[in-house]
């Protein structure tokens, strides 16, 4: 009977030391499957699956709608300086475009001046080519006109002694030389319209001899002041 107890508890202690040696790293702590959810996330530092407590949800929703007025207010400003600066542009390129369209009319303006010169100047020696009288009609020394014979009528008798003073005045007969230009053409001007209207009483010859005699009249302080 002694022996058969000491048998059993030899074989208790081998089968605990066998299992012990066989079975002792299972029983280890088994180590995490997955990993943790950050405690504080990067938006507001809470979870962003759901809210533990009321007031934080509360909290959490007002720091949204703070957020996103914040953004808003952000965009409306931003949008009013973008609307300010293509206001700023469009009135610069305004200002661009009249000035440009001024620009253009001055350009307009110096072509048109520049050919208006250069038709007076042209002018001027195709009048003095063709109607400029010669010193038998007119003595510019002493401003003595000739009259041809179709104007020595009676009827124009007050009109040639009005020239015959503007010319010798002039000319400096009755002292300083007197700029009558615009004097001596409209007299003239009256002349020729008088002797037109009468020109059935002279022949043509006449009538057109006398005519470039005119217009030799009309244009001479136009001569004059191209000559000095």
């Amino acid at each position: 009977m002694k022996t058969a107890c000491l048998l059993l508890t030899f074989l208790f202690a081998s089968t605990t030391a066998l299992a012990q040696s066989d079975f002792g790293g299972h029983y280890a702590p088994p180590g995490p499957c997955h990993r943790p959810v950050p405690v504080l996330p990067a938006d507001f530092g809470h979870c962003q699956h759901h809210s533990s407590t009321v007031a934080e949800g509360f909290l959490r929703g007002w720091a949204a709608w703070l957020h996103a007025r914040g953004n808003y207010l952000v965009n409306l400003y931003q949008a009013a300086i973008l609307a300010e600066q293509a206001r700023w542009l469009d009135q610069s390129n305004d200002q661009r475009l009249v000035e440009f369209h001024g620009w253009k009319q001055a350009q307009r303006a110096s072509r048109l001046d520049a050919k208006r010169r250069k038709n007076e100047a042209e002018r001027q020696e195709k009048y003095q080519v063709a109607y400029q009288l010669s010193s038998d009609q007119l003595d510019r020394v002493s401003g003595e006109i000739v009259w041809p014979k179709a104007l020595r009528a009676a009827r124009y008798e007050s009109l040639l002694q009005r020239l015959d003073v503007l010319f010798r005045k002039q000319a400096g007969y009755y002292g300083p030389q007197t700029n009558c230009s615009s004097e001596i053409e409209n007299e003239t001007q009256d002349l020729i319209r008088d002797f037109d209207r009468n020109r059935s009483e002279v022949p043509q010859t006449e009538y057109l001899t006398a005519q470039r005699f005119l217009r030799g009249l009309k244009y001479e302080p136009l001569f004059r002041s191209q000559v000095f």
